[in-house]
Order: C-alpha cells, then structure tokens, then sequence
C-alpha cells in the first residue's frame, strides 16, 4: 500500500482533501488545491516554512510580561492557478462533466497525479492529467504537470498572483484573526533565459517579490513553462501584482510549470537566486526532477519504512503518517516542524513542543541528520530564551516560548503558553535522546551542554525546597485544562530527568572530552558548588503519589 487514493469527486469534501493532498518538502508547502477551479470552503494556501511577519496582540487586559507581538506564517504568492479553455469554454469544477476522477497520492515516487474525463457542453471529450510534487532534492522547487488532449483548440492561462490574504476564520482559534495582507508585492518583473535548452519551448521566468512590513523579510517567486504541443503560441501579461502567460494549442497541449520560491532566511538575494535556480533546472523535464524525487524516497524509505502484514489500512496509514513527517520537517537547521506541518494555517505555522517528544523520536531513529538539525534550530534560540526568562523575572536559565517561529513566545494565554516550564525539558529530552541514539558526544559539547545547563538553571530558580522535597508551583503541565498547579508529576519527573542529565554529560565531557569540559566550564561560568545544587534538586525532586490509589499524582 504505497498510494493514497480517491476515486470520488465530492466537492463538499474538497477542503479535507486540499490538507490531504498537500504538496510539501520542510521547505515550501502547497495545499492541494485545484489548479483549474474554486469552490466553496476552499483554502489556497503556499507556505515557507521559518516565514513569519509580525503582528499584534490585542490583550483584553495586559500586564507585564504579556508577549506584545507574535510571528504569524504568511500565506505566500499562488502559482496553482490555471484557467483553461476548451473551443472557448471555461473548465470548471462539476460532477456531473468531470469523468473517470482519480486524486493519487504515491509515496514511493513522491509525485501526486489527479485526472479526469471532462465532457464539453458539444459534446466533445478531453482528457485532462495533472501531477505535481515539491522536490525533495531542491527544496525551492514546485513542479507542476499538465497534459491536455483534446480535438479542438486548448488555451491555458497560467498565473502566479501576489494578491493573496491569510485564512480567518472567527470560529477558530487556531488561525486567529488577521486576515489582511501579511506580504506586500514589490515588483513584478518578466526575464528571458540566456541559455534555454533545445527541447520544448521555454517560456520566459516570470517573478514576483514580495516583502513583510515588519519583519523586513523578502520572498519572491520564480516561473517558467517548457511546453510541448502542436501549433503552439505564448504571450504572457504583467500586471501590478500578478502574471500570468497564456498558451494556445490544438490536438494536445504539455506544459510543465517551474515554481521557484526563495526567501531571505534562507538566500542573501531571493529575487536574483531565484532566477539562477531557474535557469539551472529548466533544463531537465519533469521526469528528470521526479526520477530524483524517487531516487530520494529510496533511500528514506529504505531506513524509515514499517511493514505490516494482514492490514492493508493500517500500512497506508502509517506510510502516509511518515511521509507527512517528511514533508512538513525542516532540514536546514534554521527551521523546525509546525502543528499542522505546511498544509494550512492552523496554529499560524507555531513549533511546539510536540517536535521534540512525538516527531524527534522518529527522526532519531530513522534520520538522525534531521534530527540534528531540529535541534540546532531550537539552540539557535538560546539568546531569545535568555531574554525572555530574564524577562519573566528570572536571573538565570533560559525559558524557551511555548509556541515561535523566529524566536519570540507567540502564545498570548500565560497560563496554556508561558506557564508551559516543561517545554525546557521537552527540548533537552530532545538532545538527551539524541546522545542516546548516536553516542555523539562532540554534538552535546557544541550545543547539548550548553543546553542542559541553562535549563537546569532555570529549574533551580523556579522551584524551591520544602520539607526536604524540591517542588516546583505555578506551572501548568500537558494537560492545559487543568492549568497553573503546583507539582505537575509531568513537569517534575522531566526536570529531576534533565538535571540528572546535566550531571551525566558532565562527567562523560570531564572524562572522554577534557578539553571541551574545561572550555565549556569556563565559558559557562560553572562551579562545583552549582553541579552539587543541580543534583540536590533531582535528588529531591518531589513526585506525587496517591497511597490509597496506587498511582501518581497528576
């Protein structure tokens, strides 16, 4: 079972199958939108994943320490938008016209195809295939395929529009409530390629660059076509904040459509890389690009892939569950893996905890080069976390945001977001199992240490002794509706872990890195005294127990 099918067109289904079907690779993620036709509840949505412009909390009551401003994910310019025409008549989403419907999904090649019958209002059939992917290989790449054969004349505007909006919705929470224009279209320019190759016609890269307000970040969006056919003519439109280019054929139309999307957190010059990305990929067709997408899930399927046997569901969900993971996870170090990875705008593209003890664990097992990078994003932010424990009063440690993208806490309810202390230990878990999986140990004295002892710090600085146990109040743990408790078992048991841990890699640095141990003690500022403080608290760490029960205490 290595393909997610559907075989139905129901359109009040449509919006389901747009996350479903979404098209992503830790980079950039496209939802599965149709490229040809709208319809109600549908959401077009493409996302860079580390993206974010800054907008403004609005606190019924505010008070110190309240985050001011978050990092929101900017729905990004839209290149699935086509139109086409049939003998002069518009394609558009019907049942009752659209034939033989087929949506695929194949986890092997990592290449998505949907197509369809579509039956005129003559009478005259055409049959229509789409395919598309995200590349693994280079991941500014979205590649779009369309073939059309049809006994008449075929024209298809393909556009990249830069007028596009958030999602609001004010029934949900997790989008929240700025709808408006989170990037601003800067220019819209058209370039011809100085070295186009013989195959096909390639039409000119047509590009939009668009910048955040406030965060000052810049993305720009890079297109091309190679397009096969008989008695082809091209023109292409530039407008103030899209483009487009209209292709006319007969008999049968091929196009294939370069999206190139670069950004400033991961390019100096987006709009300048983004063109020379183009003109060094154009050259292959949309086979080459797909047998590398292959070529690559051979490998990650070769390491990360379950059998099961007698339950042909269950496989197809468990590939689909890994492949998700794949697709939505960040590999470069700069960026992480949000609650619903790139297929929408639920929780405004926020990390969570949920990297580091439901996602990281598969990675350290199956990818540990992912693995490492996620957790080189969350040492990255080790200054903001400074800042804001400082912040929140304390005078050592660091308190990591419950919900971020670049760094800042993003969670505007202290006691479902800051008061979330276990995050601090969520992370170092993260680097402990690392070490775990590994046995890198010059990883955790380049990053891990440093990690470990701040977060100690903080736990030391949060809780207090009493009655020769070491308690920690004011917290909330997992379970947000039963907010700000005192002694979280949860949030205990994980701090007497990490400071426990903090001692461990310690003592492996003291003994088989001497070196690093002496540089990182000095550097940190460490002492003795401070180690033996770390492992009194772990010590004493007060972990809840109902006696007449038999269990531990929430």
């Amino acid at each position: 079972m290595w393909t997610y099918t559907k075989k139905e067109l129901q359109v009040d289904g449509l919006p389901v199958e747009e996350s479903l079907f979404t098209t992503a690779n830790g980079y950039i993620g496209i939802r599965g939108n149709f490229d040809e036709s709208t319809y109600e509840g549908s959401i077009r949505g493409t996302y860079i994943n580390g993206l974010y412009e800054l907008v403004d909390f609005e606190h019924a009551e505010n008070a110190y320490g309240f985050p001011q401003v978050k990092e929101k994910q900017p729905n990004i310019m839209d290149t699935q938008s086509l139109t086409i025409f049939l003998d002069g008549e518009q394609v558009k989403l019907n049942p009752q016209k659209m034939i033989n419907y087929t949506r695929v999904l194949d986890m092997k090649t990592g290449v998505q195809n949907r197509s369809y019958r579509y039956q005129t209002i003559n009478g005259k059939i055409a049959d229509l295939t789409f395919e598309r992917f995200a590349s693994f290989v280079t991941p500014e790449l979205f590649l779009m395929d369309i073939t059309i054969s049809y006994e008449g004349e075929i024209k298809v505007v393909s556009k990249v529009e830069g007028d596009v909006r958030n999602y609001v919705n004010p029934k949900d929470p997790r989008v929240g409530h700025s709808g408006a224009h989170l990037i601003h279209v800067e220019k819209v320019t058209s370039q011809t390629f100085t070295s186009p190759p013989q195959a096909g016609l390639i039409t000119s890269g047509l590009q939009i660059s668009c910048k955040t307000l406030r965060s000052k970040m810049t993305v720009s969006c890079t297109s091309a076509h190679r397009v096969g056919g008989q008695s082809v003519q091209v023109q292409e439109n530039l407008l103030e904040d899209a483009a487009s280019t209209t292709i006319i054929g007969t008999g049968r139309l091929q196009l294939t459509k370069y999206n190139v999307f670069t950004d400033t957190s991961r390019h100096q010059s987006p709009a300048q890389t983004g063109l020379q990305l183009l003109e060094d990929i154009i050259g292959r067709d949309f086979q080459g690009h797909a047998k590398d997408q292959e070529d690559y899930l051979a490998v990650f399927w070769k390491e990360s892939d379950v059998e099961i046997f007698g339950a042909d569901d269950v496989q197809e969900g468990l590939r689909f569950n890994l492949f998700q993971l794949l697709q939505s996870v960040g590999k470069d170090g700069r960026r992480n893996i949000s609650a619903k990875g790139l297929s929408g705008e639920g929780y405004e593209g926020h990390y969570f905890w949920d990297t580091e003890i439901y996602v990281l664990p598969v990675f350290q097992m199956t990818e540990p080069q992912i693995a490492k990078s996620l957790l080189e994003y969350r040492y990255g932010l080790l200054d903001h976390a400074r800042n804001r424990a400082r912040e929140l009063g304390h005078t050592k440690g660091v308190k990591f945001p419950w919900r971020t993208i670049g760094g800042r806490e993003c969670s505007a309810y202290f006691p479902a977001g800051t008061a979330q202390y276990h995050i601090n230990g969520d992370i170092l878990y993260g680097f402990i199992q690392y070490y775990q999986f590994t046995g890198d140990l010059s990883f955790i004295a380049d990053q891990g240490f440093e990690v470990a002892v701040e977060t100690s710090r903080l736990w030391l600085e949060l809780g207090h002794f009493s009655d020769g146990l070491f308690k920690i109040d004011n917290v909330t743990g997992p379970d947000e509706y039963t907010a700000i408790v005192n002694n979280n078992w949860y949030t205990n048991g994980l701090a007497k872990f990490c400071l426990e841990w903090t001692i461990k890699f310690s003592d492996l640095l003291k003994t088989e890195s001497t070196e690093s141990f002496e540089r990182l003690w000095t550097r940190l500022g460490l002492s003795e005294e401070e180690m033996e403080a770390f492992g009194r608290a772990a010590g004493a760490m007060y972990l809840p127990y109902h006696d007449q029960l038999g269990v531990d205490m929430q």
